[in-house]
């Protein structure tokens, strides 16, 4: 992560004024920023807010000229970031030199937030630089977030699995992995990543659990890089579903929050849940629901 862009913009401009470099010059080497012509609205995430949480979320974006093919968390809670970052995903643009920028969501609890009406969007639409996410959002979007979940089957038969949820996801692919055969889905505070193993996800599992099982040890501990993570050795289970292995596991996130991943590999298909919560507070009752609902299409 980088926390320094401020820093470095100000010792850059520092320099350039010592050395009399001109406004006009200064201005030459920014490049424009890349004009958005279509995206989806974003939705505050359900979860974070029956637990009045706010954020800032920042996101560094490249583009090829045309889309988002790269795209990295600068900061933000992980309750709120994959809202962000599936989000911009979503965006389409004008054609333009492929750049790179810096996008903030700013989730806010507040009684009343004016929507975009030219963007017909309930939240406040400054792209690409600048996305505000209200909870109290107005005209039909609200009354589908205070409306009760709508449980349904959905199926998915590109991707040979048939799942119940509160409402419909939209399947997308991931940015981050440009390379990767994978397809996202979120609904009810879940997210399922399917993606595609040409050569098999059995390793993968295993690789998976061979490190939680040196963590169990003691013979490996989190990074220094990465001491936020801290795994909770009692959630640990594996085990098969009708002879595929799966793979289930709880971590502390930041000290703050439960992550929840469970690895489910069905020959060169790996399927794998995650969900978030609040540390203190149980399991979203949602998540249960739908890990147990999922079912394959073609056994």
């Amino acid at each position: 992560m980088c926390y320094k862009t401020c820093m470095r913009t100000s010792t850059l401009l520092a320099v350039a004024c010592c050395l009399g470099m001109s406004s006009t010059v200064a201005q030459q080497i920014v490049p424009a920023e890349p004009t958005v012509t279509a995206f989806e609205c974003p939705e505050y995430p359900a979860l974070a807010a029956s637990n009045r949480l706010q954020g800032v979320v920042k996101l560094r974006v490249t583009t090829d000229g045309h889309h988002a093919v790269d795209v990295k968390l600068l900061s933000g809670h992980p309750m709120l970031a994959p809202t962000a970052y599936h989000n911009v995903q979503t965006w389409k643009f004008a054609d333009h030199p492929p750049t790179t920028f810096v996008v903030t969501y700013y989730f806010v609890n507040e009684s009343s937030r004016d929507s975009d009406s030219a963007a017909k969007c309930a939240a406040k639409m400054e792209l690409p630089t600048k996305v505000t996410v209200s909870t109290k959002l107005g005209g039909p979007q609200s009354e589908r977030t205070n409306a009760p979940a709508s449980w349904k089957e959905y199926t998915y038969p590109a991707d040979n699995f048939a799942v119940s949820l509160p409402a419909a996801p939209n399947p997308h692919k991931d940015a981050q992995f440009p390379d990767v055969n994978m397809t996202v889905y979120t609904s009810g505070g879940v997210t399922l990543r399917a993606e595609d193993a040409p050569h098999g996800c059995d390793s993968a599992i295993s690789d998976q659990l061979k490190m939680l099982e040196e963590f169990k040890s003691g013979r490996s501990r989190p990074s220094v890089a990465q001491p936020q993570f801290q795994l909770n050795l009692s959630s640990v289970r594996q085990g098969s579903v009708e002879g595929r292995p799966f793979l289930e596991f709880e971590q502390t996130v930041q000290a703050s929050t439960n992550d929840y991943e469970r690895w489910y590999c069905v020959g060169r298909k790996l399927y794998v849940f995650s969900a978030a919560w609040p540390v203190g507070q149980a399991r979203p009752e949602s998540l249960e629901r739908i890990v147990r609902s999922f079912r394959l299409l073609n056994k």
